[in-house]
């Protein structure tokens, strides 16, 4: 999949380059007040990098967000496995029988310490 995307922006690089560069002419270029003139390839490769720039801005602050979830999911995980865990060896092994019952070990044992 990476190779995929990788041709796919080294074409759409090219594509850009080659509209630059048939489109060299000067231009005036106004923006917030600022007024300059400049090469339309400038002006086109120029606002390119921006766009790029803005994506990989926005894609590795949403990379760090999916990773920060990611690492508290796991952390909820392991704690509720944990729980799971204590939870089977509890009722598993109780730690206290009930006033009057005997386990089942120590009814045997009775049993054989009869004598007839």
């Amino acid at each position: 999949m990476t190779h995929v995307l990788l041709i796919a922006a080294a074409v759409f690089a090219f594509l850009v380059a080659l509209f630059a560069l048939q489109n060299s002419e000067i231009v005036r270029v106004g923006f917030i007040g600022w007024k300059f003139e400049t090469s339309l390839v400038l002006v086109i490769l120029g606002s390119a990098l921006l766009g790029f720039l803005t994506a990989l801005f926005l894609g590795i602050i949403m990379q760090i967000k999916l990773r920060f979830q990611l690492y508290k999911a796991k952390q909820q995980i392991r704690l509720l496995e944990q729980n799971a865990v204590a939870d089977v060896v509890t009722d598993v092994v109780p730690e206290k029988l009930p006033a009057g019952m005997e386990s089942t070990g120590e009814k045997t044992d009775k049993a054989l310490d009869k004598t007839p």
